[in-house]
């Protein structure tokens, strides 16, 4: 996509007589200016490069400028910008993260899950949604694809594709430094340069970042500030030109993360908080689980334990464009590691009771993408192949606190006055309901840092891929274009996983035995199942290998017919895949300790791939003398096998829904009244329910026929950006305002309803001046200008039935920020 910068406005939802009287307010203005138009906008969808009028597919285009007016510094921060596009963050920033369009992504905490929206950066996949999230450098333009796009973007984009193109390097010499500071002590720094290295053959560029940022959340017991920001990126960049018709550019970049994320607030204390207050009352220090206002954005933390997350991730690509004469070859050459390791405090509040020390996962990849094309008349024709070889590393490390016990038996005493370890003196063992000849039996209670000792995975996965993608001239107003493409896959998976519970060896013994059998899923029982927790069961320890294999047609196709030269309208289908892989946490094994069959192998990790059929029909149209663009699809999408994960209280499940559906109406609108005043906005309408007497129980709760998580109905996104001469300053001013609306929706993948936000707004702003033809710049921006609070994901807090906490977003920032360019 390409634009002017007069066309990266955003649709306010004022009206534009309200917003520009508001946008002049004490600024002396100079004469109106001229009525203007919307300047072409070019996007690359198609793996082409075509006018967004005419290609038939939904697409949001978003260039630099307006990236940098809505404050993006990472892709999470799109959302601003793009009705159907939709992210979450949850327990961590780098395994935690979701994207969803249309209200379809895949929810998982787990990187086993591969993402429904795939994430492209100049070409390169990023293999799931938190890879793709680190600080962004100058940005040329981002294209949000809604629906399916796997025949040409491949197979985990079942949903859509996010497809980012940065600034390249330019042969004409510039460089640039800006600088910024606001509350939070945050502050940033960045700097770059472009220009010639040999003429006009080869150019350079090379960018650097570096932000921080204060935690927005307190931590009562250590007055810690938590989820603050901490990275810096550096990156290279050549590009050779020979001559008109081969060109290379190679891209270098290495990046590091160093933060305490992420963080929860409590919304409700369930039965089970009595017990986690009681242990802090006798600790000197501790609160145990606080609940107050969220708007505040505090709670508590184990002193023991902390929620650092690193990040060391870096990579090369190398994209060949050459014109071979009867057709463009473009090669697409990348190798791409990123690493993190974390720790988390797992019980979410101060209380000693779990945590997860070193936990490690990462990525190691190499892909490669050839694709040829050409134009025949009538034909424009595209075919391509792509290999992609993937590493998956992962060690966990869940672990008993040092109060695991004493918590368990404060439980067991509350609901049958009966303890299961004898942490409390007095009371009986719980044994003793079912045999009273077992009143004075314990269970040996667990130490500190029993658990997983590690719980180390490796997958590596290869991806082969075959596509073709063609347009047909019909007639002069009529296009017909088809593509398909052959995905295969293989997983291999091995697993190493060592958990030392004393407990979950006696309790698997006991449950079999006939003195107690029927005692764990007793009403009374079930609190022994605390002790023991799926994700640490010494029951799943095991030295096993699996595979498996998948092959699997996607396709679309298209019809357009041009009404008129200002008005298009045309019909798509497209069938996408998802594909099948593994949940790598043991908490998805039948044990015999919770009622199952028993004998864990790494099949009952295995999940199915998931399909989707999607129908379009849209419109693209430009109106008032090129002033204004307006574009709309009304689309139904059905997906079978839906991949879910989803925490249960006690450890994450997999499931494969059914069927899920999500059909609605979406609406795109560019103008450009004036010159200097801009706007861009949009609207959805987006009913993703799951099908109808599918039988799906999550959590506890029947799904069937509900919406899905994180799908709100109503989607609305505005904007206003003026550029104006200030009078008799040789000054320029800029006053930019854009807003975000959701309806209510559920945050849970259990659809409970204490995870549901009601209707929010988040308003942002940026207002400053320029001069010297805009070679220096000083800007006043607010994010979140009205301090709105809404959960991101609201959560069951393990091993706590009842008690929920969230996951808040930020607060109100707002600061000052400074750019020079020479």
């Amino acid at each position: 996509m390409k634009m002017r910068r007069g066309v990266t406005g955003m649709l306010s939802s004022c009206s534009a007589r309200a917003v520009v009287a508001g946008l002049a307010f004490g600024v002396g203005l100079a004469a109106l200016p001229a009525l203007a138009q919307v300047d072409e906008i070019v996007v690359s969808a198609t793996k082409r490069e075509r006018s967004l009028q005419d290609v038939p597919i939904a697409v949001t285009p978003i260039d630099g400028e307006l990236a940098r007016n809505a404050g993006v510094t990472d892709l999470r921060d799109i959302t601003r910008l793009a009705p159907s596009f939709h992210f979450t963050t949850g327990q961590s920033s780098t395994a935690g993260t979701t994207a969803y369009i249309r209200g379809i992504g895949t929810g998982a905490d787990n990187p086993g899950f591969e993402s429904a929206v795939g994430i492209f950066i100049d070409g390169v996949y990023r293999n799931r949604s938190n890879v793709g999230i680190s600080e962004l450098p100058e940005i040329e333009r981002i294209e949000v694809l809604r629906g399916p796009q796997g025949t040409l973007f491949g197979k985990n984009t079942s949903a859509g594709a996010l497809n980012v193109i940065t600034a390249g390097p330019e042969f004409e010499s510039r460089a640039f430094a800006e600088a910024s500071y606001g509350n939070l002590n945050a502050w940033h720094l960045g700097a770059g340069a472009t220009g010639p290295l040999v003429g006009d053959e080869l150019a350079f560029r090379i960018d650097g970042k570096v932000r921080q940022r204060d935690g927005y959340i307190e931590d009562l017991t250590s007055d810690k500030e938590l989820n603050n920001r901490d990275r810096w990126f550096l990156r290279g960049q050549l590009l050779w030109e020979p001559n008109a018709d081969v060109s290379l550019r190679v891209i270098a970049d290495y990046a590091e993360q160093d933060e305490f994320c992420c963080s929860t607030i409590n919304l409700i204390q369930g039965p089970t908080a009595a017990a986690v207050n009681t242990i802090a009352a006798l600790q000197p220090g501790l609160l145990g689980i606080v609940t107050r206002d969220r708007d505040a954005r505090q709670t508590t933390v184990s002193p023991a334990r902390d929620t650092l997350e690193t990040v060391e991730e870096w990579g090369i690509s190398g994209e060949l464009n050459w014109d071979l004469g009867f057709a463009n070859l473009t090669s697409i050459t990348s190798y791409r590691d990123w690493q993190t390791e974390r720790n988390q405090d797992i019980d979410f509040h101060d209380v000693d009771r779990a945590y997860r020390d070193g936990y490690e996962t990462g990525f190691e990849t190499f892909t490669q993408e050839l694709r040829l094309q050409g134009e025949n008349g009538w034909l424009n024709w595209l075919v391509g192949g792509f290999f992609a070889d993937e590493t998956l590393p992962l060690k966990d490390t869940i672990r008993f606190g040092a109060d695991a016990a004493a918590y368990v038996d404060f439980v067991t005493f509350g609901s049958s006055g009966r303890t299961l370890f004898g942490t409390i003196p007095g009371p009986l063992s719980i044994l003793g309901l079912a045999n009273p000849g077992l009143d004075a039996v314990y269970f040996t209670p667990p130490a500190a840092g029993d658990g997983q000792q590690a719980d180390n995975y490796e997958v590596e996965t290869q991806t082969f891929a075959a596509f073709t993608h063609n347009e047909i001239q019909l007639a002069d107003p009529l296009t017909f274009a088809f593509g398909l493409r052959l995905n295969h896959e293989t997983k291999d998976i091995s697993a190493n996983l060592n958990s030392q519970a004393a407990v979950c060896d006696e309790m698997r013994s006991l449950f079999l035995a006939p003195a107690v059998q029927g005692l764990a899923m007793s009403p009374a029982g079930a609190a022994l199942l605390l002790g023991c927790n799926p994700a640490i069961d010494t029951e799943g320890n095991l030295n096993a290998t699996d595979s498996r294999e998948e092959t699997e047609w996607t396709g679309e196709a298209s019809l357009t017919y041009e009404v008129l030269q200002q008005l298009s309208v045309y019909g798509r289908y497209a069938h996408g895949y998802k594909a099948g892989g593994y949940n790598l946490d043991r908490s998805s094994f039948d044990y015999t300790t919770f009622d199952g069959t028993g004998g864990p192998d790494l099949d009952q990790l295995a999940f199915e791939p998931e399909f989707v059929d999607m129908f379009e029909i849209g419109w693209k149209s430009t109106l008032f003398n090129r002033r204004v663009t307006l574009n709309g699809a009304l689309f139904y999408q059905k997906f079978e096998d839906y991949q879910i994960n989803y925490f249960s209280g006690f450890g994450f499940v997999t499931e494969n829904a059914q069927e899920v559906i999500s059909k609605g109406v979406e609406l795109d609108m560019i103008a450009q009244p004036l010159d200097g005043l801009f706007f861009q906005g949009g609207v959805l309408y987006n009913e993703a329910q799951f099908g109808e007497d599918i039988g799906l129980v999550i959590g506890g709760n029947t799904v069937d026929g509900r919406t899905v998580n994180d799908a709100p109905r109503w989607v609305l996104t505005g904007a206003t950006t003026y550029n104006f001469p200030i009078a008799n300053t040789g000054l320029t001013g800029l006053a930019h305002l854009d807003v975000r609306w959701n309806s209510k929706y559920n945050t849970g993948s259990d659809l409970d309803p204490n995870k549901i936000n009601d209707n929010y707004a988040i308003w942002n702003t940026r207002v400053g001046i320029a001069g010297n033809e805009g070679q220096w710049g000083l800007e006043f921006f607010v994010r979140n200008l009205t301090d709105e609070y809404y959960s991101i994901i609201a959560i069951d807090v393990p091993e706590q039935p009842g008690t929920y906490a969230a996951y808040p977003n930020e607060p109100r920032t707002f600061g000052v920020v400074g750019r020079v360019e020479f």
